[in-house]
């Protein structure tokens, strides 16, 4: 019976009280305000879900105030109980009569145990956050071992008393960076779980572990102070530069670890950026987008997606669509082309990944894992800096010693691209600086290729490819394999139907825009590949024509050379 309840009603709820009859009324201006009539008496209770619980406080008998007085108690219990706060306290305060303790009414419906939770909130991660972000929650949430006790309680009864202890038994490891990590991420997996979405599977209650902080660091002493120092970030000197250089010219590594790092010294990108270089990344760069920049051979756009710029993701406000070019030489786009033909896996990818995890297990990372390329520079003899020092080196000796300046490295290691918040900035301005990074990309490569010439000089080993793989190899790098004589023909993984069929698609389509077409003409004997064919044909020719030319212009400029002559225009 549901119904507002007034004096009168306490009235006649006290006659049926004598006359030995139970019933429940429930109030009709305040949700869980009830009147308990029974042979014992008339007494006010509340029913509220607390953590996801349903629970009753018995508010005491119901003559002793005004009902009023009691809708504005139940009003403030429901408030503290929406934030997961025990109203038991404040009843006691507010009525002066003690209660009796938190009773559930029934059992509660089942939610999500913390493994549970956990496997779901990584599991909606993965699909917005990169790979290794994942990884990251992964290990704070599951690896840690100090969750243990926890992980098959339900997620609503664990408050901010538990994970406050797990903090500090982390700390008390002396690991207060990992409690630091840990704290962030346990209260965004909270905080999700009490979002409207999954709030009810889970039964956690906003604000649930608000309170919880990482535990204090302890007083800075000198040891430690020397311990932070030695950590810091570094700058490479253009010695360890030039060795790096030196030592990727050796082929010290196998081809697409090789050319990985190399790729990373020449345009200084990040490590996850290299990696994940594909085909369909490149753009050639003509000489009439930047008339006023002499071109010594032809240079190719790198044209790295929005999704790997800092800045530029879907999660931060106003992101940019334009993607960040870097121009590359043609020697680095050689190198990148073996490395996809020695591959046995069709991909768009230049380093995609040949090894699988587990059998049947589909890799990690689409392409060469981008911790490759880190243990790859821990491996290299008399190199100390990490990978992002190389970004380091180019930001300061791009200015100090190449003439930069103080903002011009940014467009090259893609800071927001060094460009102003507009609309035109972020989505329409696709090559803005092209001609200034063909520039300074000429100007770092030229001089990486001194300091490997002079870091040749000053070591001799560097000369030695085998001692090199040696040193290597004791150091705990990758063996590499000596070259055949004779090498056998890689083998090339075939081709679905799927992909035959798409690639047939593509082509027919090329052909009839390029006005070749299928010869139908006869209904008995139909050619539907015929546009293709000569297209193929038309594209045969004309390579042939050009290497033709080609080899006239070399053979004029050969006799031009001999009878001391100009060369001919």
């Amino acid at each position: 019976m549901k119904a507002r309840i007034t004096k009168a009603t306490i009235a006649s709820a006290v006659k049926d009280s004598a006359e030995k009859k139970t019933y429940d009324r429930s109030d009709l201006e305040t949700q869980g305000l009830i009147l308990r009539v029974g042979p014992r008496g008339v007494r006010w209770s509340l029913r509220v879900n607390l953590r996801g619980k349903p629970t009753r406080w018995d508010l005491g008998v119901a003559t002793l105030h005004d009902p009023d007085f009691y809708r504005a108690i139940a009003r403030e219990a429901r408030e503290l109980c929406r934030h997961g706060t025990d109203p038991t306290e404040h009843i006691e305060r507010r009525t002066g009569v003690a209660i009796d303790p938190v009773m559930p009414l029934a059992k509660p419906a089942s939610t999500w145990t913390f493994d549970q939770a956990v496997d779901a909130f990584l599991e909606e991660k993965s699909k917005t956050r990169a790979i290794a972000t994942v990884d990251d929650y992964s290990w704070k949430l599951k690896d840690e071992k100090e969750w243990k006790k926890l992980r098959d309680r339900p997620i609503c009864e664990i408050d901010d008393s538990d994970v406050q202890r797990v903090l500090n038994k982390i700390g008390d490891r002396g690991a207060y960076t990992s409690a630091e990590g840990i704290h962030r991420v346990v209260r965004a997996l909270f905080n999700w779980c009490a979002k409207p979405g999954q709030k009810k599977l889970s039964g956690v209650a906003k604000g649930q572990i608000a309170d919880v902080q990482p535990p204090d660091r302890p007083r800075l002493t000198a040891a430690r102070a020397q311990e932070i120092e030695d950590s810091a970030t570094s700058l490479p000197t253009p010695e360890e530069l030039g060795r790096i250089a030196a030592i990727v010219d050796m082929q010290v590594f196998p081809l697409p670890l090789n050319t990985a790092v190399d790729l990373l010294l020449r345009t200084a990108q990040r490590r996850s950026t290299v990696v994940a270089i594909a085909q369909s990344n490149m753009e050639l760069i003509r000489q009439a987008e930047i008339p006023n920049v002499p071109i010594d051979g032809d240079w190719i756009a790198w044209v790295v997606p929005p999704y790997f710029m800092k800045g530029r993701k879907a999660v931060h406000h106003s992101p940019s669509t334009m993607p960040h070019l870097v121009p590359i030489p043609e020697r680095l786009l050689g190198q990148l082309e073996r490395c996809k033909r020695a591959s046995t896996v069709v991909s768009d990818y230049y380093f995609a990944a040949t090894r699988v995890r587990r059998a049947g297990q589909e890799p990690k990372y689409p392409h060469m894992h981008p911790s490759t390329l880190s243990h790859a520079l821990l491996n290299l003899p008399g190199i100390l800096c990490s990978l992002h020092d190389v970004r380091r080196a180019f930001f300061t000796y791009g200015k100090d010693v190449l003439g930069f300046a103080d903002e011009e490295p940014e467009i090259i290691l893609d800071h927001a691209e060094g460009r102003a918040d507009t609309v035109g900035g972020r989505h329409y301005d696709r090559r803005t600086h092209l001609a200034r990074k063909v520039e300074m990309m000429k100007a770092w490569n030229e001089w990486i290729d001194k300091l490997a010439v002079a870091a040749i000089k000053a070591d001799p080993l560097l000369r030695d490819r085998d001692k090199l793989r040696a040193e290597i190899e004791r150091l705990g790098g990758p063996k590499v394999k000596p070259e055949p004589k004779n090498p056998k023909k890689p083998k090339v993984a075939k081709a679905t139907s799927k992909e035959i069929g798409a690639s047939l698609r593509d082509l027919g389509r090329a052909a009839a825009a390029r006005g070749f077409h299928p010869d139908m003409s006869d209904p008995d004997r139909p050619k539907p590949f015929q546009g293709i064919i000569d297209m193929m044909k038309a594209d045969i020719d004309q390579m042939d024509a050009d290497e033709d030319k080609r080899k006239a212009v070399a053979r004029s400029e050969r006799v031009a050379a001999r009878r001391g002559r100009k060369k001919r225009v």
